[in-house]
């Protein structure tokens, strides 16, 4: 049986970089909860799908690197960048051709062998302001 950092690091892997959302199936919860940065939530397999559509549509060539793990019990904690050109609309924002490199940090929680919560940190100002958007 895989471990809680091989099952993230495989959601990392497949589903953020590579799209196969197939995968969401086999690795999150059917009860998960996403908590996320300006109050963003989402609940279920559909939810965590809906999240990472918006972000591979916004940026078409998303890829997120793993640069720090821990495990403690049912909890494992990443930190990562993400990398992407801004070519498809973003939470109703115009594509700007802009790149992000984007410091992140997401902490998941296990049950049974699966993700049923998550709490993502990014810092949303930064984005923007990578993105050429004034945010003042």
């Amino acid at each position: 049986m895989p471990t809680n950092v091989e099952i993230v690091k495989r959601f990392v892997s497949q589903v953020i970089n590579q799209g196969r959302v197939a995968t969401i199936a086999e690795i999150i919860h059917p009860r998960y909860r996403y908590h996320g940065p300006g109050g963003v939530e989402a609940e279920g397999r559909a939810g965590a799908q809906s999240i990472i559509d918006e972000f591979r549509a916004a940026f078409s060539d998303l890829h997120v690197e793993i640069t720090a793990e821990i495990a403690q019990g049912d909890l494992v904690a990443l930190t990562m960048i993400a990398t992407g050109t801004h070519d498809g609309d973003l939470m109703g924002l115009a594509p700007t051709g802009a790149t992000i490199e984007l410091p992140m940090a997401i902490v998941s929680r296990f049950e049974d062998g699966q993700i049923v919560e998550e709490r993502e940190y990014y810092d949303s100002a930064t984005m923007m302001s990578q993105l050429g958007l004034d945010t003042a």
